[in-house]
């Protein structure tokens, strides 16, 4: 006769179930990852204003003076290329363009004289056209 305890069943995916309890249990994905010196690769690091103001100038100065690429700069200074492109969003959107005082007559006076001769090339264009399309109409026999 056989004896019933000794007869393994098999489990799904062509396991026994005497195999599934005698395996080791599988290591988590943290563990095989990061030691534990070092923190998680996905973890986010938090910056302060000024150290993302010092980040921006530093990598601004990269590429001006070793004349490397944007690609080399974020990445010797330590952020990613989109961290860049955000944050310099961010800073453009808080830093305030304020002319100096100097500039500021010159700049009007000079916006003025082309808006006057912009009026003044739009109405002879204007009346160009006119012209034209009088002399066309005429050659049609519309008028």
């Amino acid at each position: 006769m056989v004896d019933e305890s000794n007869i393994e069943q098999p489990a799904v995916h062509g396991e026994t179930i005497s195999d599934k309890m005698t395996r080791k249990p599988a290591a988590s994905k943290s563990q095989d990852k990061a030691s534990p010196a070092k923190a998680p690769a996905g973890r986010s690091v938090r910056h302060s204003q000024e150290e993302k103001t010092a980040k921006l100038n530093r990598i601004e100065t990269l590429m001006r003076e070793r004349k490397t690429t944007l690609k080399d700069a974020v990445k010797d200074v330590g952020i990613g290329e989109q961290t860049y492109y955000n944050w310099k969003k961010a800073a453009g959107a808080q830093v305030v363009m304020q002319p100096s005082i100097e500039a500021l007559p010159d700049d009007l006076e000079d916006l003025v004289k082309l808006e006057e001769e912009n009026l003044r090339l739009r109405k002879n264009l204007a009346e160009k056209l006119r012209s034209e399309n009088a002399v066309l109409r005429k050659r049609l026999g519309l008028d």
